[in-house]
């Protein structure tokens, strides 16, 4: 890792910075419009333009704060959008969208089939397919919105199917493009898009570069919990834990543990790191029996440094409901400080299209019968 973080590529000369209004004003605005289309729906009971619209800005704020509230309410409202209307287009799109963000991925699919619209569906089902690791059938339906029309949105979903398929040529050329074809103000999208371009050079171990990108995401929007939290990451893996703690301090009050757990293990009092543990345990765990398949992946992770075991069963949850290339590596990795041997975990990975040279080591360490067969 050391070698990594010494022998990383320098960043390029930033490109002119995009002018947008302030992120705390633009996070506000969006709680502003959630407050009065809740009113709405108090006039309006059953709605199911007034529902779906809600689940829209909710997922919108959620993306950015991280809300576990506003992911439980999304799945409420989607719910009852369909319990009023079965068989109407726009309630199955939104329930699809509502159970897509808590990663229940193939009932969101089967909303989407049912909703019977391609046009309609296009965008849902890509960002589905993507996150389950079918990447060339996400990637058909990214470039065929971009070929219909070349926007913002368009650009950007793509360029970040093209980075989760290992292509970080044609993911930078696209972010780029994203950025250039930019008619607002607002910094949301902007800022998804340096914390996008965090996450492809994080991946591919160019770390000044990530963590460059992840700083303008989290300068210009400064409640974007995740970009803050993958920063405080770097922070803590290049030896600035000092930094890495001020950053998550304040990101402890949000109602996700991941920020508390990921405080416990940079903080130097091993009290205080083992009170947050606890916490953060504790408060997992309880999410885990609401939302499994949501919270698998980061509650392994949070697991992986004090129980492996626990890990390992968390990341064979994540598995069941994503087979991507992150979630392969989350479980070798787990099986691997477990000490468990699983062969066919080993294979399923090395068979991925866009195995990294990491994932293939990881393989060999759960599977070392692979390494003496060859």
């Amino acid at each position: 890792m050391l070698c990594l973080i010494a022998c990383a590529k320098k960043p390029a000369a930033p490109a002119a910075r995009i002018a947008t209004t302030s992120g705390e004003i633009a996070i506000g605005n969006l709680s502003s419009q959630i407050d009065s289309q809740e009113a709405l729906l108090k006039r309006q009971p059953g709605s199911v333009s007034a529902m779906a619209a809600q689940i829209e800005i909710l997922q919108a704020r959620a993306q950015y704060t991280g809300s576990v509230g506003d992911f439980r309410r999304m799945a409420q409202l989607g719910d009852e959008a369909v319990r009023a209307a079965p068989k109407n287009s726009q309630a199955l799109i939104a329930r699809a969208s509502a159970r897509a963000a808590l990663h229940r991925f193939n009932l969101a699919l089967a909303d989407l089939d049912a909703a019977n619209d391609a046009k309609a569906t296009q965008s849902a089902r890509a960002s589905v397919l993507q996150a389950q690791g079918q990447l060339e059938p996400a990637l058909k339906l990214r470039r065929e919105a971009v070929a219909e029309y070349g926007n913002t949105k368009s650009l950007g979903s793509l360029a970040a199917a093209e980075g989760a398929a290992g292509d970080v040529e044609g993911a930078l050329r696209d972010f780029t493009a994203s950025e250039k074809a930019y008619r607002d103000v607002s910094p949301l999208p902007i800022a998804w898009i340096d914390f996008q371009r965090g996450l492809l050079f994080e991946t591919h171990a160019r770390f000044d570069e990530a963590q460059a990108a992840y700083a303008a995401a989290a300068e210009r929007l400064p409640s974007y919990a995740q970009a803050q939290s993958h920063l405080a990451g770097l922070l803590s893996l290049r030896g600035d834990r000092a930094g890495a703690e001020a950053i998550l301090r304040p990101l402890v009050k949000l109602d996700d543990p991941e920020y508390e757990g990921q405080l416990a293990a940079v903080v130097t009092d091993r009290g205080e790191a083992a009170r947050l543990r606890a916490s953060a345990a504790g408060r997992y765990e309880k999410l885990l029996q609401e939302f499994p398949e949501a919270f698998a992946d980061h509650a392994a992770r949070f697991y992986l440094t004090f129980d492996a075991a626990r890990a390992l069963e968390l990341a064979r949850v994540n598995l069941t409901v994503r087979g991507t290339v992150e979630a392969y590596d989350l479980a070798l990795s787990a099986a691997g400080t477990a000490g468990v041997t699983d062969c066919a975990l080993s294979a399923k990975a090395r068979a991925l299209p866009a195995a990294s040279p990491r994932l293939k080591v990881l393989a060999d360490r759960v599977c070392p019968a692979q390494v003496a067969g060859r």
